[in-house]
């Protein structure tokens, strides 16, 4: 089952194991699916509608970083998740492995991802966080 089907059936980003912003994004996308599904089989509909987004979406005209308001929360959530972890950290190697994911993206500007707002140089070194984009 795919992610969309597991946010599809009440699966909260706790349940999943993943940052809210990464299931709120997630959320709005499915959101944006159902108003055009005709109830076929929700996996085959949903994977040829993202496919079909990628194919239509333009750029944006310019990457700016989520709100304040946005980023206080992602902050607060992984720092919460940093300390519950014990303050694990990943390796070096897995660190400068995500951070060159980082420097080959659009989003990436002056070291922080305009997708997120996070500053990839602090976020690489959690393990229990991902790139939004899929990346990592």
């Amino acid at each position: 089952m795919i992610i969309a089907e597991q946010i599809l059936n009440g699966m909260t980003a706790e349940d999943l194991g993943m940052p809210i912003y990464e299931w709120e994004s997630r959320k709005n996308l499915l959101d944006k699916f159902l108003l055009s599904w005709d109830g076929e089989e929700f996996e085959t509909s949903y994977l040829a509608w993202i496919a079909k987004q990628e194919d239509t979406t333009l750029p944006r005209k310019e990457s700016v970083p989520p709100s304040i308001s946005k980023q206080v929360k992602t902050v607060s959530a992984a720092a919460i998740q940093f300390a519950r972890s014990g303050f694990k950290r990943v390796t070096q190697e897995e660190h400068d492995a995500r951070l060159e994911q980082c420097a080959g993206c659009t989003e990436f500007k002056k070291g922080r991802c305009m997708r997120c707002g996070c500053y990839m140089t602090l976020k690489a070194w959690l393990p229990q966080q991902h790139c939004l984009l899929g990346k990592w």
